[in-house]
């Protein structure tokens, strides 16, 4: 059987290709393509026998090592300009750092106490809200603002204290908007 089945599908290769175009050509190529498939089982070549020897799924591999890291992307487009129209850090002795002040026109230590400063904002800047963020030159533990109160009465008291809220001496950052 196998010594003849190279001449019978010649064969049948030539008669396919001349009667190719034909419907007959066609049913016969069809059933070429059954009884080709049925000798391949036969012989086990077909696909049934190829699912056969597959064996059970072996066990789980290790996991590889971790990839290389990514190139650095490309760099962001710059943020929109901030709204404080005043800022500026204050040392503990009233003392403004000029290099990292805006519009702010003057400090100073409200006379004969500790931890409470008058900040002063250039003319032509209207205050709304200010911040405060104690620095670490000192022992308060917290701040607060008040809007032109006895003592600063043309500008933004400023109150660092403690704990217990007695007044301290502490240097502070404000952003005022």
């Amino acid at each position: 059987m196998r010594e003849r089945l190279p001449l019978v599908l010649s064969a049948t290769a030539v008669f396919i290709a001349v009667l190719g175009s034909t419907s007959l050509g066609q049913a016969a190529g069809n059933a070429v393509g059954q009884t080709v498939d049925k000798a391949k089982a036969t012989a086990g070549f077909g696909p049934a026998a190829s699912q056969l020897r597959r064996g059970p799924r072996g066990p789980r591999g290790r996991r590889g090592p971790r990839g290389f890291r990514g190139l650095p992307g490309d760099d962001g487009a710059d943020g929109q300009p901030g709204t404080a129209v005043a800022l500026g850090r204050v040392s503990a002795t009233g003392v403004l750092d000029a290099g990292s002040a805006k519009d702010i026109f003057s400090v100073a230590r409200v006379p004969n106490t500790e931890g409470r400063y008058c900040v002063v904002v250039a003319s032509g800047i209207t205050a709304r809200n200010a911040v405060v963020t104690i620095g670490q030159g000192g022992f308060a533990i917290a701040a607060d603002v008040a809007f032109g109160p006895a003592n600063c009465t043309n500008g933004i008291e400023v109150r660092t204290y403690t704990g217990d809220g007695t007044y301290v001496d502490n240097d502070f950052n404000i952003n005022i908007n």
